[in-house]
């Protein structure tokens, strides 16, 4: 573990590499809390209501296939 203040030019410096390992950007990300705290306000406050992966898959993976989302879709 190295504190994130002695990380700061090493990461500025190693941005520019090809494949960095870190940048100034993950620095800040990673010094960030990405866990809901207990009681937060849930997908329903949000207005958001969760759908299974199935359903959503074959329509965002469409931009992947060849010739897009016009592309013809086979059965199976």
């Amino acid at each position: 573990p190295v504190p994130s203040r002695a990380m700061r030019v090493p990461a500025a410096l190693m941005q520019f590499l090809p494949g960095a390992p870190v940048t100034p950007d993950q620095l800040e990300m990673l010094g960030t809390d990405n866990v809901v705290a207990p009681g937060a306000a849930g997908f329903g406050a949000l207005g958001l209501e969760p759908q299974a992966i199935e359903a959503v898959l074959p329509a965002f993976l469409d931009r992947h296939r060849t010739g897009g989302r016009f592309a013809a879709r086979t059965s199976g």
